[in-house]
């Protein structure tokens, strides 16, 4: 099968530049794009201390037979460690390659392996200027203001996700979006990094049990294997996913954050003229169905206040308010 030259994988590293062709045949084109937009291709060559650009050409002119539009891709994988020579030789591809990329992700590693994700779909300004601030970051050139910038970008603040807009303000910024995991003795705040919810969410469950899998799982067959309670923020929006049974610890965190989203509710109504909307799921276990777990899906400020005062375990239709 005829194999052709779609772009380049270059690597960086100390001052050292490596290109090595990518290549497919039109079969494989959907499976390699997939592929390439995955997080863990050219991870490897990421732990092993490389800075990575992808240069995708777009298919259909690759392929006279595509029909479909295709676009210039670029992808840039930013390494936990970063020299200045290397940022020198980044920014120069860039530079050079930018003219013809419509689309480009960034993915700017930590020490831990966690990782920023940020695409040109929801950044107005361009790949040069996004990744600069990844760059100098690293190299410790960032501005007072530039800081504060990824401060709030990275440190988990309720209210801001709820009420203020970052989104104006900063080209870095966490899409107000979070996520708060709380299990029986622990509660995790995260602000959105990994470009989704379920890749933040996944993260943080592989801190939290490295040997379990969930890969697979939807929220509520995680709470129904962790016994965790799984909230996700999304603008004005707040979904709640409960077991049925939680502990001391769990519902006391429960009636703060209910304390706090009373609060903000009423904020951002004032400051915003926007309602906060919640939504929420008692994850219930019954040996009365096939597969041994049943969901009763509430929303509403009205039924997570009177869930909150009534027991929490007590809610169920029958003694729920109209």
């Amino acid at each position: 099968m005829q194999q052709i030259e779609i772009g380049n994988i270059v690597l960086i590293k100390n001052g050292q530049k490596i290109i090595r062709p990518l290549v497919s045949s039109q079969v494989n084109l959907i499976k390699i794009k997939m592929e390439i937009n995955a997080p863990d291709f050219c991870f490897q060559e990421v732990q092993e201390g490389y800075n990575v650009i992808i240069l995708l050409q777009p298919f259909n002119k690759l392929f006279n037979e595509i029909k479909i539009v295709d676009v210039s891709t670029i992808k840039l994988m930013i390494a936990p460690k970063l020299l200045q020579c290397d940022a020198d030789m980044i920014q120069s591809i860039i530079k050079t390659e930018e003219i013809n990329c419509q689309f480009y992700s960034i993915l700017n590693y930590q020490q831990n392996y966690d990782y920023d994700f940020t695409t040109s779909i929801d950044q107005e300004q361009d790949l040069l200027t996004i990744s600069d601030y990844f760059i100098r970051e690293k190299l410790n050139q960032l501005s007072e203001k530039e800081t504060e910038m990824f401060q709030k970008y990275r440190i988990f603040n309720l209210k801001e996700i709820l009420v203020d807009n970052l989104q104006r303000k900063y080209p870095i910024n966490h899409r107000n979006a979070g996520i708060i995991h709380i299990t029986d003795s622990n509660i995790i705040c995260r602000s959105l990094k990994r470009k989704s919810h379920e890749k933040d969410m996944l993260y943080i469950l592989s801190q939290l049990y490295p040997k379990q899998s969930f890969q697979d799982l939807n929220n509520y067959a995680i709470v129904r294997t962790t016994n965790d309670i799984i909230i996700r923020l999304d603008q004005n929006y707040i979904f709640i996913w409960l077991p049925e049974k939680i502990n001391t610890y769990q519902k006391m965190q429960l009636i703060l954050l209910h304390k706090q989203l009373m609060e903000y509710n009423i904020l951002s109504q004032k400051l915003n003229g926007i309602e906060l909307n919640i939504y929420f799921s008692v994850i219930e276990f019954s040996l009365d169905v096939n597969d041994n777990l049943s969901v009763k899906e509430y929303k509403s400020f009205h039924d997570f206040s009177f869930y909150i005062n009534n027991g929490f375990q007590a809610f169920s239709g029958n003694n729920r308010k109209n």
